[in-house]
């Protein structure tokens, strides 16, 4: 199972009645779906692979 870690983002009112708009179209289910969405849209413009530790870093410590 992937770890989740809750985040807090604080948006515009353009921004949240956007995603509404796009929720209410159905175009996604959930706000949270659309800002997945964005954020895998984000790794793929910088060629990075969020399942993948960056060189030097580990996801566990101990490992």
């Amino acid at each position: 199972m992937v770890e989740k870690i809750r985040n807090t983002v604080t948006l515009t009112k353009s921004y949240n009645d956007a995603l509404d708009e796009l929720v209410r179209r159905g175009v996604y289910i959930e706000k949270q779906d659309a800002i997945r969405c964005a954020l895998r849209t984000l790794f793929e413009k910088h060629k990075m692979d969020p399942f993948i530790p960056a060189e030097g870093i580990t996801r566990n410590p101990l490992n």
